[in-house]
């Protein structure tokens, strides 16, 4: 296919109150009869627009901007985690940022094409979205699997349009005890080893939904509302299960541990104390092998801090971003 230019579709469609996702509830709301368990409600989300990127090779990029003259932050999710994942940025930062956020192809409302999902193109995605839009002096935040988004981002294109960046609860090289290509038998910052990572895809095959419920409920240090944990689920569900296969696949097997003391940008490294997914001694290693990061750790959250604590999250993050 040959390379265009990246293009925006402008319908810039003010999102309608709950238009980040259905079923949201208030932290006052109770739980609708049958739900389970007592469970933490969010907040609704704010107001932003929304529009769609047309990347160079022809993908639809889902994009939410709450628009504005300041500083910008661009926001990426973790594997499956469309936008409404990042409502309270989206409302708590837009006075003193413009805040960007995107689906990843294929995630969330972004076009679901059948090629392209490997880290390398999610990188090129980005470049894309940053290029359609015209955004400068970005920080930059990859939350989980969209982490190592930011190094593949940085190794084809340097520091393009980047001021700086945010490396929130992920790995540099998710797989534990590597035996191929080189072995590394001591490395157990990852997530999974070969096996267990086979494992966890079988089970996504075969029964998606029960994954994603598992999922979520690994993410959380405390068990959010039943109708919050019900458009998580459906948020995740709204990747295809090959597509979300073959991302995770990719990023599960790159080792991006060389390229970290090579990065230009400050970083700032977040991790959840209580995290299930990864160990807090990865983001000490992000922090020790980078040339200019800092290390916070939110200390009542696990995989999703900016949902946890978004307070904290959000004023940790304006300190960065606007200095």
């Amino acid at each position: 296919m040959a390379e265009q230019q990246p293009r925006i579709n402008r319908r810039n469609v003010l999102l309608v109150a709950g238009g980040l996702g259905i079923g949201w509830a208030s932290r006052s709301s109770p739980a609708q009869a049958g739900e389970e368990g007592p469970g933490r409600a969010l907040r609704p989300p704010g107001r932003p627009y929304q529009t769609t990127v047309t990347t160079t090779d022809g993908a639809g990029i889902h994009v939410v901007d709450t628009g504005g003259h300041g500083p910008v932050v661009l926001l990426l999710g973790g594997w499956c985690m469309s936008t409404p994942w990042w409502r309270e940025q989206l409302s708590g930062l837009a006075d003193r940022f413009r805040v960007v956020a995107i689906d990843a192809r294929a995630y969330g409302e972004s076009e679901k094409v059948g090629h392209g999902h490997r880290i390398a193109r999610h990188a090129a995605d980005v470049r894309d979205v940053v290029d359609a839009l015209g955004l400068r002096g970005v920080t930059l935040v990859g939350w989980s699997l969209a982490a190592n988004t930011i190094l593949a981002y940085l190794e084809q294109y340097g520091p393009y349009r980047l001021a700086r960046a945010v490396y929130l609860e992920m790995s540099p090289y998710p797989n534990n005890r590597p035996s191929y290509p080189v072995p590394d038998p001591d490395w157990e910052l990852g997530y999974a080893d070969v096996a267990a990572e086979r494992e966890f895809l079988d089970a996504w095959r075969a029964d998606p939904r029960a994954v994603a419920a598992d999922l979520v409920d690994a993410m959380f240090a405390e068990p959010v509302a039943a109708s919050d944990k019900a458009w998580m689920v459906d948020e995740i569900l709204k990747t295809p299960v090959r597509a979300a296969a073959e991302i995770e696949w990719s990023t599960f097997h790159s080792d991006w541990r060389a390229m970290v003391p090579a990065v230009e940008l400050p970083v700032l490294v977040l991790s959840g104390k209580q995290s299930r997914v990864y160990p807090n001694a990865v983001g000490e290693w992000m922090a020790q092998h980078l040339p200019d990061a800092r290390w916070h750790v939110f200390t009542r959250s696990a995989h999703c801090p900016f949902l946890e604590e978004p307070e904290e999250f959000n004023q940790v993050l304006a300190d960065f971003a606007g200095r």
